[in-house]
């Protein structure tokens, strides 16, 4: 189990991992398309793509996890020890 801190601790890498990689990404992009292609981009009809790009993600991975779900219910099937669909709640994980 995570303690506050260690849980603390995991948030601020993940901030700081999220803020290097979006800085990456930005730099690609300003090497690829140039740094100020952003003033010529229509931001709305590329919101609006990014979104259903996400929203197809967003499908693929339900999809995925549905049939994760139904795996372990087999597993579960045939071994009723497991408890629990063999997942930790997160309010066990972090105190």
């Amino acid at each position: 189990m995570l303690d506050a801190s260690e849980f603390q601790a995991l948030l601020v890498q993940a901030d700081a991992e999220f803020v290097e990689l979006t800085a990456q990404r930005l730099q690609a992009g300003a090497e690829k398309y140039g740094p100020l292609k952003f003033f010529t981009v229509d931001t709305l009809e590329e919101a609006m793509a990014e979104l259903l790009d996400l929203s197809n993600y967003a499908r693929m991975t339900y999809i995925k996890l549905y049939i994760l779900r139904a795996q372990t219910n087999k597993i579960l099937e045939q071994n009723p020890n497991v408890g629990d669909q063999g997942f930790v709640p997160m309010k066990d994980i972090v105190t």
